[in-house]
């Protein structure tokens, strides 16, 4: 009867206590930049298993367009640590938020993880245009003298 139990419980129980699992560093994100700019970001992921896993990252949301990564499916030895670099970039002006999926797959098992990203792009590049310049300088002003501008400035960024 004891002989029984023991194979029960290790048939049953034993592979319940033996789950995949893993950490992300960094669960959220947030980017603030300009259009047409690329930006690099980054994930540190740990392989807290005895055994390798291979690590998939897939973009959902409206990041999915906006993002590249360095590599999409790579390996992290037992015990390991790694950073999975990306970019992000944007053509036009919004705010972006999805989040990365990060899969752990080894020894049989698979378990997702998730990390948020919000990505705000502004259109505007914050720099002071000078719209008109006119120099006013006495007619008889020499070289070295000093000479006044007058400048009408417009700033390109908007405030919503």
């Amino acid at each position: 009867m004891n002989k029984l139990l023991i194979a029960l419980f290790l048939i049953f129980i034993l592979p319940l206590a033996s789950a995949i699992i893993g950490s992300v560093g960094n669960s959220v994100i947030n980017i603030d930049g300009q259009v047409g700019e690329v930006y690099q970001s980054s994930l540190f992921i740990r392989n807290s298993n005895d055994f390798p896993v291979e690590i998939t990252l897939t973009p959902v949301g409206d990041i999915s367009d906006k993002i590249v990564f360095e590599e999409e499916v790579f390996s992290i030895p037992m015990g390991e640590d790694r950073t999975a670099y990306f970019n992000l970039s944007s053509d036009v002006p919004g705010t972006f938020t999805g989040n990365i999926i990060i899969n752990f797959a080894g020894n049989g098992e698979e378990r997702d993880l998730f990390a948020v990203v919000n990505f705000n792009v502004d259109d505007s590049n914050g720099n002071i245009d000078f719209v008109d310049i006119h120099g006013i300088a006495d007619s008889d002003a020499i070289a070295g003298e000093e000479f006044v501008f007058i400048a009408t400035v417009t700033n390109l960024q908007s405030e919503e």
